[in-house]
């Protein structure tokens, strides 16, 4: 499992960052991260609070919940959302080998530079109609 799950969650990961789309969530997508989180500097402090609930290596996924609203939600080493039967809208990878070169111990830095810099949010919302 862990080796299969590594292996799909890098390439959900790598897939989001193709050039060329928003760096922003916009339209629907948007509007559902403000009625969720509050606006998008909510987003990426929930982004990062979760973060710290992860023990150790692993992701942070922004998902669906059992009602259906979006979340944020920590897994461990390689379990993702797909592995419990949610979606997984967009990955944010906090094994310290993603961002240690960069960014040290600074993990909140490295979570906000992907979310502000290298995803794609036209790719996330893809995944979210899908």
């Amino acid at each position: 499992f862990n080796n299969a799950a590594q292996a799909w969650n890098h390439v959900a990961y790598w897939d989001q960052f193709v050039p060329g789309g928003p760096n922003r969530p916009t339209g629907d997508l948007a509007t559902r991260v403000n009625e969720t989180f509050g606006d998008y500097e909510a987003f990426i402090k929930r982004a990062v609070d979760v973060s710290d609930t992860v023990f150790g290596t692993g992701w942070v996924w922004l998902t669906r919940d059992d009602a259906g609203k979006l979340a944020l939600i920590g897994y461990e080493d390689g379990n993702n959302p797909i592995a419990v039967g949610r979606p997984a809208y967009l990955g944010i990878d906090i094994w310290e080998h993603a961002y240690y070169l960069d960014y040290e111990n600074r993990k909140p830095e490295h979570i906000r530079a992907v979310l502000d810099k290298l995803v794609n949010w036209r790719v996330v919302e893809e995944r979210m109609s899908a």
